[in-house]
């Protein structure tokens, strides 16, 4: 029996149960698919909106519980698998250092802990000497990582819920444009704010929560539907009641809200980014603008009116059949299955 541990610093919490979700996901489906061969635990650190000292001192806290809970305990881990680099890594070298040498270090890089560590810093350089196999959610975003060794590309995964029906010609969307994840500055809230004051006409869904929610709340608007969270099988419904997904993001590694929408069948418009351009083929399975604000201020809206009116019904469900076809890779049983490959192969090495 592989003893596992799945260590994020993102996980669900009760104000942000969506937080890590597919890590989450991941975790499940390796307990669920392979309980007679991995014994995995999932070990994360809430996103629960901390305040003064408490905010300082989340990190240390997290720490220590790692400590109790991992490596004061006798019974001793095979494989740490650490979900965003760093400075997660640093609770895995740890053990490895202290508690068992052996342990195999598998690490998952989403985004955000490659690009704000460019220049990589010595400890970060450091830390990556004791990682056993690296795993990048898209080819670009490993391009931008220090060392290209032992790399695989390997999404985090989207759950089988997630699939296309055909619309009904006769049915109208309720939604012409859908937004779903973070409401912060990289995920382009600013940009969808303007969006929405500049397309009256055009309804637009947003789901999701974050530092931008309270301003979208107070649009003075007709055209919005904000909700905060919603669950995988709301958000299948979502998508299919949209006729494309809005994907603004400065940065984006891969973005799995993308490959939800276009499992459905939901085309997606979105800016260049390492993910948009990773699973989009551009005037096929969907459209790409470009990155850059002067170009988005000044044409994006009519871009998007294009598209609204220019594409009837049986055009729009070739391009929803192409977009759902190019998804299927993606599915979470897909990846679990290659992740518990990877897991009993570096088992074998370590025994």
């Amino acid at each position: 029996m592989i003893e596992l541990l799945i260590l994020s610093n993102m996980g669900p919490s009760r104000n942000k149960p969506s937080s890590g979700r597919f890590v989450l996901n991941q975790y499940h489906a390796i307990k669920n698919n392979f309980s007679n061969e991995i014994n995995a635990e999932y070990f994360y650190l809430d996103q629960e909106p901390k305040k003064g000292i408490a905010k300082l001192l989340r990190y240390p806290v997290f720490f220590l519980k790692f400590l109790w809970s991992y490596v004061f305990r006798l019974k001793k881990l095979d494989i740490i698998h650490v979900h965003f680099y760093f400075p997660t890594i640093l609770l895995a070298v740890f053990y490895k250092l202290f508690r068992r040498p052996n342990v195999k270090i598998v690490v998952t890089f989403h985004g955000s802990d490659i690009y704000k560590y460019i220049p990589a810093n010595a400890i970060y350089r450091w830390c990556n000497k004791f990682v056993d196999k690296h795993i990048f959610v898209s080819e670009e975003l490993q391009q931008k990582f220090f060392s290209q060794e032992n790399g695989e590309i390997l999404s985090a995964g989207i759950l089988d819920c997630f699939n296309f029906k055909q619309p009904d010609k006769k049915s109208e969307f309720k939604y012409q444009l859908m937004f779903a994840g973070r409401l912060d500055e990289n995920k382009g809230s600013k940009r969808l704010i303007s969006l929405i004051e500049k397309l009256p006409n055009c309804q637009f869904l947003v789901v999701g929560d974050g530092d931008y929610y309270q301003d979208l709340n107070k649009l003075n608007v007709n055209n919005l539907t904000l909700i905060k969270h919603a669950t995988p099988q709301q958000l299948v419904k979502l998508y299919k009641e949209s006729r494309f997904l809005l994907n603004l993001s400065l940065n984006e590694s891969f973005g799995l809200v993308m490959t939800e929408a276009m499992a459905c069948g939901t085309p997606v418009i979105a800016t260049k980014t390492d993910g948009s351009t990773a699973q989009i083929r551009d005037d096929e399975t969907g459209y790409l603008v470009e990155n850059d604000e002067c170009w988005l201020d000044e044409n994006l809206a009519n871009f998007i009116n294009d598209r609204l009116n220019s594409i009837d019904f049986d055009d729009y469900i070739k391009i929803s059949k192409a977009v759902s076809g190019s998804a299927q890779p993606y599915r979470l049983s897909v990846i679990s299955n290659r992740l518990a490959d990877i897991y009993f192969s570096l088992a074998a090495k370590g025994s």
